[in-house]
């Protein structure tokens, strides 16, 4: 719930009409920040084995969704709106925060984790499907080669190109 209020109030701040001024908006999201910060470091701290921590993908999404918390802590020294939408890296970091917070909720949907692993167990077969498809193509490319006259297809990476 807190991540999706967060995300929303993202995209509410970034409009044209702001609903909270500059620094009412950065304590708000500093408290957000802190909050995410210190759910990672809380989960790392009692994660049995941290190498394995630091290398699943979600976690992964949650460690980088903190490191917000020092962007903005750099970007905290614009006042105004307008300085704010014309410095592009400020843009494309309210605008980046929001995709990272809702990334962070993929942990919680099971359809996904069976959806990765589809596409995991899809990629075994993958390598087979390619070898497959390049003696199809090196096949019927010779046979180009070897029928057509050479006025039409000089050489077998002209054939492989049509």
């Amino acid at each position: 719930l807190l991540i999706l209020v967060s995300s929303i109030m993202t995209f509410i701040q970034t409009g044209d009409e702001a609903p909270f001024d500059h620094s009412t908006w950065f304590e708000i999201e500093l408290v957000f920040d802190v909050i995410f910060c210190a759910e990672v470091v809380v989960r790392f701290l009692v994660c049995p084995n941290r190498i394995t921590f630091v290398l699943n993908p979600y976690n992964l999404i949650d460690i980088v969704s903190t490191f917000t918390v020092a962007a903005r802590s750099i970007a905290a020294d614009t006042v105004n709106q307008e300085e704010r939408n014309s410095n592009s890296w400020l843009l494309a970091l309210s605008c980046t925060v929001p995709v990272l917070r809702l990334l962070k909720l993929l942990r919680r949907f099971q359809t996904f984790h069976l959806i990765t692993n589809a596409f995991r167990l899809a990629c075994e077969a993958l390598p087979v499907l390619i070898f497959i498809l390049s003696v199809l193509v090196l096949t019927f490319a010779s046979a180009i080669f070897v029928v057509e006259p050479r006025s039409n297809v000089e050489s077998l990476p002209r054939a492989l190109w049509f």
